[in-house]
């Protein structure tokens, strides 16, 4: 039998001596003197544990007394009006303060049997204050005078006997239950705010239902699951993936759900899974034959107590799949909270940390705007504790906060400050340089570019939709690459689907990731790490009608959802589709000056109105021209510069206008456009520059003239440059 050793706290009042379990203040006793309100509460708590065992260590037993004045003033309440006193009563409250794991403090105000956590060197006046007057608030002067508290506060030891069988810890005595899951009020995570969901929590699960916290991610559902498992003491946290691990043969996994639920039912414990999407979909080869199906009878029996945590979309694909499980919950839903929620919040969490002015503010307004897909306040929360634990000794600063918001979104930070302008001349210069001899996709990605800077876009659609259409090899895929590396400083941000691939029977589904797939699919789980990116739909006239379907929610809604209700948000990301249609038909032949004709009313006339009318534009590409091919010859040698070889020498390439020439007659095809030009120069160029850098004699940085002569590449070292020039 173990023996543990709790602090309880003592104080006289009119009709005889109080004794609270600062671990537990809802522990109290009566006794006409000290000793016997002592003997009460240890006497209440042993045959509390008789049916409910819960009690392990004491969380600290190291308090401090400290006195607070609090001032608290009286109101009257009628059924539409609220009538505030004009005078204040002043209440002297004795607290007891410990400091508990990782750091964190709990305070104790016995005599309204109030507990809470907190951070750092916060004020405690500050926070005994905010509690009280919270709790006391609408109480009129009679009322209060129930409160009067005890200035004085004895700290004694309460020995606490814990039966043989223990229910809350102890891998004897509860293998299976505790192989799976852990008590949820173990955890270091500390939530703020929402008191009131909060209670409603607390009474479902003292009302012995089974809840389902329903809220977007990063709303604050598992730390509110996490509070409310420090009222109640006995909430054991799972995932659907650890009741099945390890389990290989058929009936394993079954026989340990029955073990598990059954010694739930001894130690009186309440079951918390985090994803009701999870449920349904591990276990078997549908929902029907999920961990969801097979517990929904102990749950319907009042065996299984059960608390799920789910995204709307989740839910609503759990009523759909199993309709018969989501009617045994009880739905609690949770809000993003406001932009005033969050900044205090902000200030609870930011205790310890050393923050500059206006820190909270710029956190809150980028996630806001630039992170629609994430809520608040988790998703700012957990930006905030990283950054200021990377920080820890500094002072957390606004530029520092936008610099580290810049890494993890890509987004470049003259597009996360209002005060600083884009130049249009420097934007366009290039966006041009690239997307050469193309004026209006030129121009289209001039509008999606501003548009996102000024914060102008829609903030319920994609920052911008548009489909390409117009010959091959014109600048589709490089106005892609342009977007991605302008808007979020990585070509590699660039999302690309072959949508023939998805031209048969069911391709919808395929898109998505169909029932039967435990993930979704590929490009969805690339968005989700990547949620800022282009995302490319090539040749989409080629896909099945029904995937027609599914695009034209996304641009609606900016999401989209798979058969799980998994939801990936589409709101940070530019969609691009692009179309050959009309090119059967173009009987140009050679190269050519104006619009190819065909391509833009080939479009129209293939794809719906419905289609065509949430677009932002239709962008047609021209057939290149002379001019222009042999600008995008420049362009490609230009490129090469990048690479590893010459980037280390510090080596600039020149190539002359006969050498632009032969590239761009030979390069060029008049079905193929420019693709072409690339393959020719890794087949011509390549080698014979491989080889002079390998013999030739030279010292770092320069310029490399290369001339085509008599259907031979010719390389040459110019004069030494400047390494201003190099770079």
């Amino acid at each position: 039998m173990k023996i543990y050793r709790h602090t309880s706290a003592l104080y006289g009042t009119s009709f005889g001596y109080v004794a609270v379990l600062l671990d537990d203040p809802d522990y109290t006793a009566h006794g006409s003197s000290a000793e016997e309100a002592q003997q009460n509460l240890t006497g209440k708590i042993q045959e509390a544990l008789k049916e409910n065992p819960w009690m392990g260590p004491p969380e600290t037993d190291n308090y401090q007394v400290h006195v607070v004045p609090v001032e608290v003033r009286p109101e009257y309440r009628t059924e539409k009006q609220v009538l505030p006193q004009e005078y204040a009563f002043e209440f002297r409250f004795a607290c007891a303060v410990g400091e508990v794991e990782g750091g964190l403090k709990m305070c104790v105000v016995p005599s309204l049997a109030m507990q809470f956590y907190f951070e750092g060197e916060r004020s405690l006046r500050e926070l005994v204050g905010h509690y009280v007057q919270d709790k006391l608030k609408g109480l009129t002067p009679a009322q209060l005078l129930r409160f009067v508290a005890p200035d004085q506060l004895e700290l004694r030891q309460c020995r606490i006997k814990k039966p043989a069988v223990d229910a809350g810890k102890g891998a004897k005595t509860w293998p299976q239950l505790e192989a799976v899951a852990e008590l949820a009020h173990q955890s270091k995570l500390r939530g703020y705010g929402r008191e009131g969901s909060l209670k409603e929590l607390i009474h479902n699960l003292q009302a012995g239902l089974s809840v389902a916290l329903v809220g977007a991610s990063s709303v604050g559902k598992t730390t509110l699951l996490i509070e409310a498992a420090r009222r109640t003491k006995n909430l054991w946290r799972t995932s659907a993936a650890r009741l099945i691990a390890g389990m290989s043969y058929l009936g394993m996994w079954e026989e340990r759900c029955e073990k598990v639920i059954d010694q739930l039912g001894k130690a009186s414990g309440i079951l918390a899974v985090d994803s009701v999407a999870e449920l349904i979909r591990q276990g078997g080869q549908d929902p029907g034959s999920s961990i969801a199906a097979f517990i929904t009878p102990f749950v319907m029996d009042g065996q299984l107590q059960l608390v799920v945590e789910a995204t709307p979309g989740e839910w609503q694909a759990c009523r759909r799949l199993l309709p018969g499980f989501a009617d045994l919950f009880r739905v609690q839903t949770l809000e993003p909270m406001t932009d005033p929620e969050t900044l205090e919040v902000l200030g609870w969490v930011r205790s310890g940390l050393r923050i500059g002015v206006d820190v909270d503010e710029t956190l809150v307004s980028l996630f806001r705007r630039f992170s629609p897909y994430e809520a608040l306040p988790g998703s700012a929360v957990r930006f905030l504790r990283r950054v200021g634990g990377a920080k820890r000794g500094t002072e957390l600063t606004r530029s520092s906060l936008v610099e580290a918001f810049s890494k993890q979104s890509s987004i470049p930070e003259e597009f996360l400050l209002d005060e600083v302008c884009l130049d249009p001349t420097d934007l366009e210069t290039q966006i041009c340089r690239r997307v050469i001899g193309q004026p209006q996709a030129q121009q289209a990605a001039l509008r999606i570019i501003t548009a996102f800077k000024a914060g102008l876009q829609d903030p319920s659609r994609p920052l911008g939709v548009l489909l390409l259409c117009g010959p091959t090899g014109a600048g589709k895929t490089e106005l892609a690459k342009t977007l991605a590396d302008v808007l979020f400083s990585d070509e590699k941000r660039l999302i690309r689907l072959d949508m023939s691939e998805y031209s048969g029977a069911g391709s919808a589904d395929r898109l998505l990731g169909s029932v039967y797939e435990k993930a979704p699919a590929t490009w969805l789980r690339e968005l989700r790490q990547k949620p800022f990116s282009v995302v490319l739909f090539d040749e989409v006239e080629k896909a099945h009608p029904e995937v027609f379907d599914v695009l034209m929610r996304a641009f609606d809604e900016g999401h989209l959802s798979d058969p799980w209700g998994r939801t990936t948000s589409l709101r940070t990301c530019v969609l691009l589709l692009t179309s050959n249609l009309g090119a059967e038909q173009q009987q140009t032949v050679g190269l050519r000056q104006g619009q190819p004709v065909g391509y833009a009313q080939a479009v129209y006339q293939f794809f719906r109105p419905e289609l065509i009318n949430r677009l932002d534009a239709v962008v047609p590409f021209q057939t290149l021209t002379p001019e222009v091919i042999r600008a995008v010859a420049e362009r490609e040698v230009s490129q090469l510069e990048k690479r590893p070889g010459l980037k280390r020498r510090r080596l600039r390439l020149q190539a002359t206008p006969a050498c632009l020439e032969y590239l761009a007659q030979a390069g060029y095809d008049v079905r193929l456009g420019a693709r072409p030009l690339q393959r020719l120069i890794e087949r011509q160029l390549i080698p014979p520059l491989s080889e002079w850098l390998r013999v030739q004699e030279y010292q770092s940085g320069g310029l490399i003239h290369i001339d085509h002569i008599d259907g031979n590449f010719v390389l040459s070292l110019a004069p030494k440059i400047q390494a201003a020039e190099v770079e």
